[in-house]
């Protein structure tokens, strides 16, 4: 070891502590031992660093540029574009003195339903972990450190931390874990955060094969593994498994490994692997700092409103609807005008140091513009009273620029989304505007797919997702041609919610059963002929492009783009591989490259795609490992999933596959259990009508079962006033709560009805 002087010279005690947080948002220092602590927050679109006096992290954080969301940067295909986001992510990082920014998240857009979905950045693990490896080295090469998450498998909200998420191991590697694998073999980030779920049973925080088998023998990754906040199940368990940093400060934890080392239930070498990586990671920030800039605000606003341009979405323009033309007579209608949406909540949640809207911005646009009307409330999706007096602007307009869109309640970190709709009372204002016979422009602010059928006879229907702080600059410079749209999906639009293959096995309490193992978003639709709205990859430009002249090698594919429209303007190119011949269950294609490239008209230029190593490979069941299989592979690029222009055949040495069953679609839950070999998770063990035994892994929601009043009660207000809360266990309230041993001891005694026993507990000095 390399640091076995220092880790010698510390207690048992010194030990303990330093396997968790100091306080919420920073390690614990010993300064004797030379020993610093390290600065973390969360910041996967900007930075919400916490002031020092907040210890819960619940308060407004300190003013910071809010970039475009990873869901809308995705939507860019523009890997330069991650890397300078990254960069100046990182700058305004050390301007608030972190060393490490919690992002981002590299987790698979299983079902549109999840909450944290706008966190993410696509449905496709190629295409994650290209964009996420580009932004991870912007923010290292930089002197900050990365810490990717969720660690795996994170799909849903809804009991995100005792639900199981359970898969097989294909589908584990090939769909969930590889934006992991390559982001960690591409950029090497310094920390991984595990996540709040079960993975076959298993709690990842403590799940042996997920990190020690996988993330640390089959990844070599040898940086530090923290916890999600409160996210620990059993600490000692965690610690074998190489899970290095509980957080955020646990009291019991500490005081549970310190016990475990004083009678030897714990070998202590597995503490000290956890502390030489610990120590590891100071020595590794302390040579990547780099000395601070000034940091102009300005100029960060301006890599926001670059990125911006490049991450909306043109889907619909019937008759050359956009761009608007000089002069033309338009209206706003919406209260996304007003007050746009530009980001997700939770802890993603930026105080964005400086914003605009439409209004403030339009009149500095070559338009007739005639006013402005809120059209419907934002929150009370029932109430129709701007309705009549934005059908009276309307009328005065040719044009109706119409804002609507999911708001911020629909969309954040802690609980999932019911539906895929736009509110009604929006399509409803919609429906209305339509019946007067103007053009109507539908800009949509979201972060997650939507149902859009109820608009689809809008003339231009326009996507913004979360872009940023300077999305509206953005949105009207695209609008008005002076920038071409040139965004592309990174997840499929579907018909609707009814289409979506995995709706049965969401939103479980206990166990998601991944049942559709490969075939999650277009790897689906695709395979199974599923008609959809928009396809994955798919966005329009005001301009039009040639593919022509395809190349094939066994190490690149090349071909030329030549712009045939009349506008300047960046198409994206994408390769798909598809092997009809095969002794595993494969998808019709799947991704394994892309290209971004700005062509004025009439240019044409000659792009390649380089393969690699995770262009040809597929993971055997049997033999526990990638392969890559040995015939003929067809090579197709596409505009989009669904517009493939150029296609030709490649043969691939490898090796012959028997043929084995790896589908699990159509199994019971019972098959799927035995076929992936697992014991799923227990749900609620109710002792008696309504009642039940509580343990730490009650969740908040469940205590309404509890045979204490003041614990059904505690359920009722977080289920009816504090809704983001609810699934929280109670293990995670005694983390946040700092309670000890004794404490945590004696609430558990409280909520399961003995009140006094339970008090004096509580009250009570903490055992020696």
């Amino acid at each position: 070891m390399k640091y076995k002087s220092i880790i010698n010279e510390l207690t048992n005690h010194e030990k303990a502590s330093l396997l968790t947080g100091k306080d919420f948002w920073t390690t614990l220092s010993i300064d004797r031992l030379g020993i610093r602590s390290i600065v973390v927050s969360d910041g996967p679109t900007g930075l919400r660093k916490i002031s020092d006096s907040d210890n819960l992290g619940i308060g407004k954080s300190i003013p910071a540029t809010c970039f475009p969301t990873s869901s809308a940067l995705s939507m860019s295909w523009n890997k330069e574009l991650c890397e300078k986001v990254g960069d100046a992510l990182a700058k305004e990082a050390r301007e608030l003195d972190v060393d490490i920014i919690l992002g981002p998240g590299l987790n698979i857009k299983r079902n549109p339903l999840c909450g944290r979905n706008f966190e993410y950045y696509s449905e496709d693990p190629y295409l994650t972990g290209t964009l996420a490896s580009k932004l991870v080295s912007g923010i290292q090469e930089n002197g900050i450190g990365s810490c990717i998450k969720h660690f795996a498998l994170n799909n849903q909200e809804y009991n995100r931390l005792t639900s199981s998420s359970n898969a097989s191991k294909r589908t584990m590697r090939e769909i969930y874990l590889t934006a992991f694998e390559m982001v960690i073999r591409n950029a090497n980030p310094v920390s991984i955060m595990s996540s709040y779920n079960m993975i076959n049973g298993t709690h990842s925080n403590e799940n042996e094969y997920l990190l020690k088998e996988v993330l640390r023998k089959d990844f070599g990754y040898t940086g530090l593994v923290m916890s999600d906040w409160g996210g620990s199940n059993d600490r000692l368990k965690g610690v074998f498994a190489s899970s290095d940093l509980e957080m955020p400060n646990c009291k019991y934890g500490i005081e549970e490994v310190e016990e475990a080392l004083n009678n030897g239930s714990l070998d202590s070498k597995y503490v000290d692997e956890c502390i030489e990586r610990i120590l590891s990671l100071r020595e590794r920030l302390d040579k990547m700092v780099k000395p601070k800039e000034e940091l102009n605000y300005i100029d960060q606003n301006d890599i926001v409103y670059k990125a911006a341009l490049e991450t909306m979405v043109l889907l619909k323009n019937e008759n050359k609807a956009l761009p608007l033309k000089d002069n033309e007579r338009v209206c706003v209608i919406g209260s996304f005008a007003m007050k746009p949406r530009f980001q997700g909540a939770g802890s993603s949640l930026v105080n964005p140091i400086m914003t605009s809207n439409i209004l403030e911005l339009i009149g500095r646009y070559n338009l007739d513009y005639v006013g402005y009307n809120e059209g419907y409330s934002r929150y009370k999706h029932n109430s129709n009273k701007y309705l009549k007096a934005a059908t009276k602007l309307a009328e005065k307009s040719d044009t109706i620029l119409l804002f609507l869109g999911l708001d911020e309640k629909k969309e954040s970190e802690g609980y999932d989304r019911v539906d895929m709709k736009l509110p009604e009372n929006q399509i409803n204002l919609f429906n209305n505007l339509k019946a007067l016979g103007k053009k109507i422009v539908v800009v949509i602010e979201a972060g997650s797919a939507l149902e859009l059928k109820p608009i689809l006879d809008a003339d231009a229907i326009f996507l913004t997702n979360l872009s940023g702080q300077a999305s509206s600059d953005a949105i009207l410079d695209l609008l008005t041609g002076k920038v071409s749209p040139s965004g592309k999906l990174t997840e499929t639009y579907s018909m609707s919610y009814e289409d979506v293959n995995t709706k049965d096995n969401f939103l479980k309490p206990s166990n998601n059963n991944y049942k559709e193992g490969i075939y999650v978003g277009y790897r689906y639709y695709d395979t199974f002929n599923v008609p959809v709205l928009y396809p994955f990859g798919y966005g329009l430009s005001y301009s039009s492009f040639e593919y022509k002249d395809l190349k094939l090698s066994k190490d690149k594919a090349s071909f030329t783009i030549k712009n045939t429209g009349l506008k300047e303007a960046q198409e994206i190119a994408e390769l798909y591989i598809s092997k009809k011949e095969s002794s595993v269950s494969r998808p019709k294609r799947e991704l394994k490259g892309f290209v971004k490239v700005n062509l004025p008209p009439g240019e044409e230029k000659e792009v390649e795609i380089l393969f690699d190593e995770y262009t040809f490979r597929v993971y055997d069941s049997l033999s526990d490992k990638f392969q890559i299989e040995d015939g003929e592979y067809e090579i197709q690029i596409g505009a989009s999933l669904n517009d493939i222009r150029l296609k030709d055949k490649v043969n691939i040495e490898g090796v012959k596959l028997d043929k084995r069953l790896d589908d699990t679609y159509d199994l019971s839950d019972e098959e799927f259990y035995k076929f992936i070999d697992i014991k799923p998770a227990q749900g609620l063990n109710f002792i008696k009508k309504n009642r039940i035994e509580v343990t730490l892994n009650t969740t908040l929601s469940e205590l309404r079962y509890s045979r204490s009043l003041i614990g059904r009660l505690m359920s009722f207000y977080i289920r009816h006033f504090l809704r983001e809360g609810e699934g929280f266990p109670v293990r995670a309230i005694a983390k946040f709560g700092g309670f000890t041993e004794r404490k945590l001891e004696g609430f558990l005694v409280l909520l399961n009805g003995k009140f006094f026993k339970g008090l004096k507990l509580f009250l009570s000095k903490n055992r020696k």
